[in-house]
């Protein structure tokens, strides 16, 4: 049996978006396929023990240095309110299941690197937790990381995308927050605004196929541009052009981003919306004017992560978020928000089936027989989800053990 410790980072070799887990993890099938598995298992694991501090994230690994100069990238900080599909839009970008996704409000508890390479282009996407205000987060007694890894995000990104929804554009009383990245951030009550100051942004508009009618959609982004361009010296440049919203088209506001000095007084520092895109997450046919701009952005810089690596994840960081995400599709109020996971082991066996042994603790007694169902039902459900995403990403079968008791409860 392996210690979970290693990561999958440090094995991240492999050319293709799912190399860095095929790599590690191995592909089932001969039995010289499973010698590799095995192999591969136990190699990470030394290099995890013996490699301290050379990690990602504070996770023991090695990765490759990439210092070449045409090598180009970009740290992307992904933001805005709950629910409105930021980690769906990351995880379409990448084109891997990396964060996990749900219709709960905060399902992401903390930032997550979404890693995206293309040709000798990377690009970083962070996606952040949903942006609450500190009034709120004393309320709810959320945890500091809602607070504070969007604002990390911001300081280290080069540039930052504030993402909506069909929900700001079908209510017009939404639209003066989007006046600039400053007043989005101020309206949600962050104090996030001072992070944005020298930082460039970009809004994109997410579940445009929710909004019934064209016009609608026209009219928020012409509202968008229109108070992007009176903070502008170059206010009529472009001012003849067609303000329209088309879907998955990235729309220009300001080729040169000069600020007019009066609205950068108003709101603390000069920045605006440079583009817009309204997106669909789910129909990555509209994503590809989004892509194209997020590489363009890039820099002569080496990268940060290699090249098969679709997020900084440890193993059971991954592991996680799969899990994490069940819990928020299967179980209702407060039960997913207050669950504790731990993994406690993983092995992969002579037939190379990889079996995972996890324990969920639950707050109070009386939530044990609801995550555990009646006859074991639901949290057998919850086991077969997890092992069929697993299973799909890794390439291998995956036996998930899932043993469930209350906080200082022995299990049944």
């Amino acid at each position: 049996m392996l210690p979970c410790r290693h990561t999958l980072a440090s094995c991240a070799t492999a050319k293709s978006k799912a190399g860095w887990v095929s790599t590690l993890l191995g592909r089932a099938g001969s039995g010289a396929g499973r010698g590799a598995v095995r192999s591969s298992l136990r190699t990470c694991a030394r290099s995890a023990s013996s490699d301290k501090g050379g990690g990602i994230d504070g996770v023991g690994g090695t990765r490759e240095r990439h210092n070449q100069p045409e090598q180009l990238s970009c740290h992307v900080a992904v933001v805005g309110s709950p629910n409105v599909g930021k980690s769906t839009l990351a995880n379409a970008i990448v084109g891997a299941k990396v964060a996990a996704v749900s219709p709960r409000a905060h399902t992401t508890r903390r930032e997550v690197h979404c890693i995206w390479t293309h040709d000798n282009t990377q690009v970083v996407l962070s996606d952040t937790p949903g942006l609450v205000s500190h009034q709120l987060a004393r309320k709810l007694r959320t945890p500091r990381s809602l607070l504070i890894d969007p604002r990390n995000a911001i300081f280290d990104s080069d540039i930052v995308a504030a993402v909506v929804d069909d929900t700001t554009v079908l209510d017009e009383r939404r639209w003066h927050a989007l006046r600039s990245p400053q007043r989005f951030l101020n309206t949600i009550g962050t104090s996030l605004d001072r992070a944005l100051t020298g930082k460039r942004a970009f809004l994109v508009i997410n579940k445009v196929d929710c909004v019934p009618q064209q016009q609608q959609l026209d009219a928020f982004v012409a509202f968008v541009q229109q108070h992007a361009r009176a903070r502008s010296h170059t206010a009529n440049h472009g001012a003849d052009s067609d303000c329209h919203g088309s879907r998955g088209a990235g729309v220009s506001i300001d080729q040169k981003g000069a600020i007019c000095s009066a609205d950068a007084e108003e709101d603390g520092s000069g920045v605006v919306f440079e583009r817009i895109f309204p997106v669909s997450a789910l129909d990555p046919a509209t994503l590809g004017d989004l892509k194209e701009y997020l590489q363009a952005q890039a820099l002569p810089k080496p990268w940060q992560y290699d090249s098969g690596q679709v997020t900084s994840h440890s193993f059971p960081e991954l592991l996680l978020e799969i899990v994490r995400e069940q819990m928020f599709l299967r179980y209702k109020q407060e039960i997913p928000y207050v669950l504790q996971h731990n993994l406690d082991s993983y092995e992969v066996d002579e037939d190379g089936v990889l079996r995972i042994y996890w324990t969920i603790s639950t707050e109070q007694r009386s939530q044990k027989p609801i995550v555990i169902g009646k006859k074991g039902a639901s949290i057998r459900e919850a086991a077969t989800a997890i092992q069929d995403t697993l299973g799909s990403q890794l390439g291998m079968p995956v036996i998930m053990n899932i043993r469930v008791m209350s906080r200082g409860n022995k299990s049944r």
